[in-house]
C-alpha cells in the first residue's frame, strides 16, 4: 500500500489520534474564564479569539522560556502581547521593535495598562533613570536600530620603526597564517585579538558617533533582569550574523522569557527559522549548535544534492572521475518541523475574531510587451545569457546578480541604455538598445487604468516599486500619473524618517502614493488605500505578505484589491513563478493550504497532497468546515502567478540553479490566444485552512 492509499483508508483514525495525542496547554472551554479574571482590570476588552491567544501565551510562557504569536497583519498582536504581560503579572518588560513603531507601542501600552510606565529608551542614561522608577509595571521600548548600533572602531597596534606592527601589550609581532606581517588595512578589516595575550587589536574611533549598543549594555549589566522581552516583527532577526540578530541574542540574555511577534513566520525555507528559534529557545540550543544549520535543513527542510562530474586530469590514470558535490536548499518544509513549533507557537487569523471585513482579492495582470520592446528585451537577454553561461562553466557566479537585476530593470525602463561591463576586465558584456522615452509602455498604461478607475470610484491607491535608487522609476510614474490628472506623491525613506511616516501617511491628501514596500510593510495602517498595486515585485515573502495586507485590517470598510502587474515571458514572470513555491511552504507551516491551476503546475511537494487528503476526508467524523474557510486560494490561468518569499540572493540561485546549458529562454506565446480575462484574473478566492494546532 502506498502512502496515498494508506491515508485514504485510515484517515479517520489518523485525525482522531492526532486530536487525542496533541493535548493543548490551553482549553478555551475551561480556561477562558480564568484568563478573563487575570485581565479584568484592563480597560480594553479583548475581541473574540484574542482572549484565547492571550491564554495561549500565558500557558506557553508558564511552561517554557519562549512563545511565538503568529498573527495576520491587523489583528492586534501588540494589544494581545501587552494584555498577556498583564495577565502574567510581569512588572519589568523590555520591548524591541522597528523604529517607526516606538510611538505606537507607547500609545498601546498606556491605553491597555493605564497604570504602567511606558518609556522610549534611546541611550544608556534613559535606562538607568527608568529602572530607578518604582511606580507600576514598567515597559521599556527601544528601536532595533538603537539596540544594535554602536560606535565605530579602528585597528589598534604598536608600530615599530621598521613599519611592522606588534601587540601593544606583550609586543608580539603580528603576522598572518603564512608568517607575513599584517598591514594596517588587515587590522581595520576585522576585529582581532593577540594570539599570545588576547589583547584586543582594535579601539573606538573618536571620529565616529559616541554610542554603545543598548542590547550589549543590557546583556553585560542586567543579565536576567527583565521578566519578558517582546520582540516585534521577529522574522527580521532570522539572519545568522546580522547586527540585529546578534542584538536579539544579547537582549535575550537580559530577560527570563521571550515573546516573539510576527505576521509572517516562515520565508519558504526551513533555514529561515533556525537562528530565530536558536536565539529564543533553550530547548533548541540543547539539541543544536549554532553552526548546525545544515543538520537542521536535513531534518526539517528540503535539500537538493548537486553533483558535478568532470573527466579532468585526476582520472587520467584510472577510471576515477573528478566530482564536486554541492547542497542547495529548496523551498519546502518537513512535517517533523511542526512538533518544534506546536509547544511554543500560537496561530491567529483575522477570521478567528469573527469581525466582518470586506472582501480581499489579489489580481494578476499578465501584460504583453510591444513587438519592438519584446525584441529588444530578447536580444539583450541573449547577450547576457551567453556571457552568464561562459562564467558559470568557468565556476564563477559573479554575473548572476547582474543578469537578474539588468533584465528586471530593463523590463520596466526600456528607454534606458543598459551597458553591462565585467568589473574584473572592464570588457563590455552586453548592451541594450534604448527605446523611445516619450512613450507610454504597456505596464504604465495598465497602471494608469487601475489608478484612474480607482479615483473615479473614490478610492486611493498605493503603488509599490522596488527600483527606487539606481534604476529609479518613481519620478517617471509620478509624472505620468500627474499628466493624467492624478495627484501622486512619493514616500522616500531618506526624506521621511521612520518615526514620522505614520503621521505623514495620515495627512496624505493625494490620489496615489508611490513608495518602496519596505518603507511601510510593518506596523503602519494604509486603510485609506484600498487599492494596492505591485508595479514591481519584492523578493522577500515577508515583505510581500506584510505590505499586501497593510490595507486589509480591522476598520477597513471597502473592498481591497491587490494587483500584481508583470510582463509575460520575462524574468519577472519566472521569478514570481518560483516564489510561489516558497509561499506554499510558508503557508503550510501556518496550517494553510492554497489551491489553483498555477499552484498545481508548480507543486512538487507530496506533503501537500497528503494534507489535502486528510482535509478533504476528515469531515466524515470531525466537522472542520468552519475552520477551513480562512485562506484565499489561487484561481487562475496557467500564465498567472503570484509572489511569495525569498531574498534577492535566494532568487539568483532559484532562477539559475539549473546547469548553464538548461537555462531556458522565454518561450514565445501566441498573443491572439491571450484573452483579456487571462490578463486580469483573481488569484485568491475561497479560503481553505488546515488546522495544525489549537491553544
Amino acid at each position: 500500500m502506498n502512502i496515498q492509499d494508506f491515508i485514504e483508508e485510515f484517515r479517520s483514525v489518523i485525525v482522531s489520534s492526532v486530536g487525542r495525542d496533541s493535548n493543548p496547554l490551553y482549553h478555551p472551554g475551561t480556561d477562558r474564564k480564568k484568563i478573563y479574571q487575570l485581565i479584568k482590570e484592563i480597560p480594553r476588552r479583548p475581541i473574540a479569539s484574542q482572549i484565547d491567544a492571550i491564554g495561549g501565551i500565558v500557558q506557553a510562557l508558564k511552561s517554557r522560556d519562549s512563545a511565538i504569536l503568529v498573527g495576520e497583519m491587523g489583528l492586534g498582536k501588540t494589544y494581545i502581547s501587552i494584555a498577556a504581560t498583564a495577565a502574567l503579572g510581569f512588572t519589568k518588560t523590555l520591548v524591541v521593535c522597528p523604529p517607526h513603531l516606538v510611538s505606537k507601542w507607547r500609545r498601546e501600552v498606556k491605553q491597555t495598562v493605564p497604570s504602567a510606565t511606558a518609556l522610549a529608551v534611546e541611550r544608556i542614561g534613559d535606562f538607568e533613570k527608568a529602572l530607578n522608577q518604582k511606580r507600576g509595571p514598567l515597559f521599556l521600548i527601544l528601536s532595533r536600530e538603537k539596540a544594535k548600533l554602536g560606535y565605530y572602531w579602528k585597528g589598534h597596534a604598536a608600530r615599530l620603526k621598521d613599519g611592522t606592527f606588534v601587540c601593544p601589550r606583550c609586543r608580539t609581532p603580528l603576522i598572518d597564517r603564512d608568517g607575513i606581517p599584517v598591514s594596517h588595512e588587515i587590522l581595520n578589516r576585522k576585529k582581532q585579538k593577540c594570539k599570545e595575550c588576547r589583547e584586543p587589536l582594535w579601539e573606538a574611533n573618536p571620529r565616529g558617533p559616541r554610542r554603545f549598543p543598548l542590547a550589549t549594555y543590557l546583556k553585560n549589566k542586567y543579565p536576567g533582569y527583565f521578566d519578558l522581552l517582546i520582540s516585534d516583527e521577529c522574522h527580521e532577526y532570522k539572519g545568522a550574523a546580522t547586527a540585529q540578530g546578534i542584538a536579539l541574542d544579547h537582549m535575550g540574555k537580559a530577560t527570563r522569557r521571550i515573546l516573539a511577534l510576527t505576521g509572517t513566520l516562515l520565508g519558504g525555507y526551513s533555514s529561515n527559522l533556525f537562528y530565530l528559534l536558536f536565539r529564543i529557545s533553550r530547548d533548541i540550543r540543547k539539541d543544536f549548535k549554532f553552526r548546525d544549520i545544515k543538520r537542521w535543513m536535513e531534518l526539517y527542510g528540503v535539500l537538493e544534492k548537486i553533483t558535478f562530474i568532470s573527466n579532468g586530469d585526476e582520472g587520467r590514470a584510472s577510471l576515477k572521475k573528478a566530482q564536486e558535490v554541492r547542497w542547495h536548499e529548496r523551498p519546502g518544509i518537513s512535517p517533523a518541523l511542526i512538533p518544534e513549533l506546536l509547544p511554543r507557537a500560537i496561530f491567529l487569523k483575522l477570521s478567528d475574531l469573527n469581525i466582518a471585513l470586506p472582501p480581499y482579492r489579489e489580481i494578476a495582470h499578465s501584460i504583453d510587451m510591444e513587438p519592438n520592446q519584446k525584441e529588444a528585451y530578447r536580444s539583450f537577454q541573449e547577450e547576457l545569457l551567453a556571457e552568464l553561461r561562459t562564467a558559470l562553466n568557468q565556476g564563477s557566479k559573479r554575473l548572476l546578480g547582474v543578469y537578474l537585476q539588468a533584465l528586471l530593470g530593463y523590463s520596466d525602463s526600456p528607454w534606458v541604455e543598459e551597458t553591462i561591463t565585467d568589473k574584473e576586465s572592464g570588457r563590455i558584456l552586453a548592451e541594450s538598445a534604448p527605446l523611445e522615452e516619450d512613450h507610454l509602455y504597456p505596464k504604465e498604461k495598465e497602471l494608469l487604468r487601475i489608478c484612474d478607475e480607482a479615483k473615479r470610484n473614490g478610492r486611493k491607491t498605493v503603488v509599490y516599486c522596488v527600483h527606487t535608487e539606481t534604476r529609479d522609476i518613481t519620478e517617471r510614474l509620478k509624472k505620468i500619473l500627474g499628466e493624467a490628472g492624478l495627484e501622486a506623491e512619493i514616500l522616500k525613506a531618506t526624506k521621511v524618517k521612520a518615526g514620522e511616516r505614520e503621521e505623514w501617511i495620515q495627512s496624505f491628501k493625494g490620489d496615489v502614493l508611490i513608495t518602496h514596500p519596505r518603507n511601510v510593510h510593518t506596523g503602519l495602517d494604509l486603510i485609506q488605500f484600498p487599492q494596492v498595486v505591485w508595479y514591481q515585485q519584492d523578493y522577500s515573502i515577508y515583505i510581500v505578505r506584510q505590505a499586501s495586507r497593510r490595507s486589509w485590517r480591522i476598520g477597513q470598510k471597502e473592498l481591497v484589491n491587490v494587483h500584481h502587474v508583470y510582463y509575460r515571458g520575462t524574468i519577472q514572470e519566472k521569478a514570481i513563478t518560483l516564489n510561489i513555491k516558497k509561499l506554499r511552504a510558508a503557508l503550510l507551516t501556518e496550517g494553510e493550504l492554497i489551491e489553483g491551476k498555477l499552484v498545481e503546475q508548480v507543486e512538487d511537494d507530496g506533503l501537500v497532497a497528503l494534507a489535502k487528503t486528510i482535509i478533504s476526508r476528515a469531515e466524515e467524523k470531525i466537522s472542520l468546515e468552519s475552520e477551513l474557510r480562512r485562506l484565499r486560494c489561487f484561481e487562475e490561468e496557467p500564465d498567472m502567478i503570484l509572489p511569495d518569499n525569498s531574498t534577492l540572493e535566494e532568487a539568483y540561485d532559484e532562477i539559475l540553479s539549473e546547469s548553464p546549458e538548461k537555462i531556458p529562454l522565454p518561450e514565445s506565446r501566441n498573443d491572439e490566444a491571450q484573452t483579456e480575462t487571462a490578463r486580469n484574473q483573481t488569484l485568491f478566492q475561497q479560503p481553505n485552512q488546515l488546522v495544525l494546532f489549537s491553544w
